[in-house]
């Protein structure tokens, strides 16, 4: 009962400040996911996004993609995103892959199919149906 209550406060504290930290950088959420919006986009050069789509339906996911996208074209940002979805990698100029903490491999600027035949090869690989060094 009262590990219940102790997660219960440790959550409403932390939803206190996630709100005031959305507030402070004119940030707000939707499908319990922060999603950036101008005023973030305007005050840092830098960005990190660690799966930002991640919760959100097709159409959500799109606008935060393509508000990613035009902070890098427009606003001339760095973000550098962790996603496992190849919609939301496809946006990228660059993706890297990780295996095992290591980076593997890169691509740039693929499509969508680039990265899904890439991350079978790769997985392929790791199950030891392919050499290394071998495939796309």
């Amino acid at each position: 009962m009262l590990r219940t209550a102790i997660k219960g406060l440790l959550a409403h504290k932390l939803r206190l400040f996630a709100t005031a930290l959305a507030v402070t950088l004119g940030v707000s959420f939707m499908a319990g996911t922060l999603v950036l919006t101008d005023t973030i986009g305007r005050t840092f050069d830098n960005l990190f996004a660690d799966e930002p789509t991640g919760n959100l339906d097709s159409t959500s996911a799109a606008q935060v993609l393509d508000f990613l996208r035009h902070s890098v074209d427009d606003l001339g940002q760095t973000i550098v995103m962790v996603s496992h979805d190849p919609v939301a990698a496809s946006y990228c100029d660059r993706v890297i892959f990780l295996a095992d903490g290591r980076i593997v491999d890169e691509l740039a600027k693929p499509s969508r199919e680039e990265i899904l035949a890439h991350m079978a090869d790769l997985q392929a690989r790791a199950m030891g149906l392919a050499p290394i060094g071998e495939g796309a």
